[in-house]
């Protein structure tokens, strides 16, 4: 048995023990390969907001019209990045899946995210050259509260 086929055997029995759920309601995924993203189900993939429309160049928020450039927050400076993207809009959905990833340790919440990041923002950030992506820092208060408890 090759190398490859190996893992595939493995991680379909690993799914027959430990079958993927959504994110969102918690439900077994049964229908993954049909599904607009195979980690999350059909009817809570509609309930996350994805921007469209015209964005801000530097955050990615949206902006009211086509021809506006920045955001209010971003058209007065002070932004210690020089662009970013957002794959979700920060809603109740999002806030749920980026939460449980980050403070419950549910990880294939993660396979969910990269799923729809390379779908919907491969080309754009491929296109942009990055020298390098980073994560969005925490505040030094938050840092400094999650240094105290480990």
């Amino acid at each position: 048995m090759r190398k490859g086929s190996y893992i595939k055997a493995l991680d379909h029995i690993f799914q027959i023990i430990f079958p993927r759920v959504c994110p969102l309601c918690g439900k077994i995924l049964t229908d993954r390969i049909r599904s607009e993203n195979p980690y999350i189900c059909r009817s809570c993939y509609n309930e996350i907001s994805f921007p469209e429309g015209p964005r801000c160049r530097k955050c990615s928020r949206p902006v009211a019209e086509m021809y506006d450039e920045f955001c209010p927050d971003c058209s007065g400076g002070g932004r210690y990045f020089d662009r970013g993207i957002s794959l979700m809009m920060h809603d109740d959905a999002a806030r749920k899946i980026l939460y449980d990833l980050k403070y419950s340790n549910k990880k294939d919440n993660a396979d969910m995210l990269v799923y729809e990041a390379d779908k919907r923002l491969s080309k754009t950030i491929t296109s942009w050259g990055p020298e390098a992506i980073i994560p969005i820092p925490l505040y030094k208060k938050k840092k400094f509260s999650r240094n105290e408890r480990h």
